[in-house]
């Protein structure tokens, strides 16, 4: 099974009239579960739907750089969710009930990549995946929340 750990989560920027007291962590919840999942927490101030435009870039890691690839995802937030993509399952299953747009509460997601989406010949064994959630909504644009996460395809094999 290939699978993505998303470890040494860091948040760049959270502009706090949008998102209060957003953590964001990296875990596995055993040695003999290879997952690792990626833990959000924060506070939601206002509304969360199609206003807002959800960034992924992928980096590769080579010769102790990373370097921009053409791996990229560029969505409106319903969109991103309802779209069964990398981690739109695993959003879901997280969010329950709730439905898009998403309104002010508290939020609590315990993500994991979907690793039937994985193709076997996906680029790159390591890199760093940038995110940037921006506004564009009554002519306010920019960006709310930004990070990166290293991540490395790495493969388990269970034992008979």
């Amino acid at each position: 099974m290939t699978y993505v750990a998303l470890q040494r989560p860091r948040l760049l920027l959270c502009k706090t009239q949008y998102v209060e007291n957003l953590t964001v962590t990296s875990l596995r919840y055993s040695r003999k579960d290879p997952l690792y999942y990626l833990v959000i927490e924060g506070k939601l101030m206002d509304v969360f739907g199609n206003n807002i435009t959800v960034i992924f870039d992928f980096y590769q890691f080579s010769n102790n750089r990373y370097l921009p690839t053409y791996v990229g995802i560029r969505e409106k937030m319903c969109d991103f969710v309802d779209k069964h993509n990398i981690f739109g399952v695993s959003l879901l299953k997280s969010l329950g009930n709730r439905t898009c747009p998403y309104h002010p509460g508290f939020y609590h997601l315990n993500l994991t990549t979907a690793t039937s989406l994985i193709p076997a010949s996906f680029p790159y064994r390591q890199g760093r995946m940038y995110v940037n959630i921006s506004l564009n909504s009554h002519g306010r644009e920019g960006v709310i929340i930004s990070g990166y996460s290293d991540l490395e395809m790495k493969t388990y094999y269970k034992k008979n």
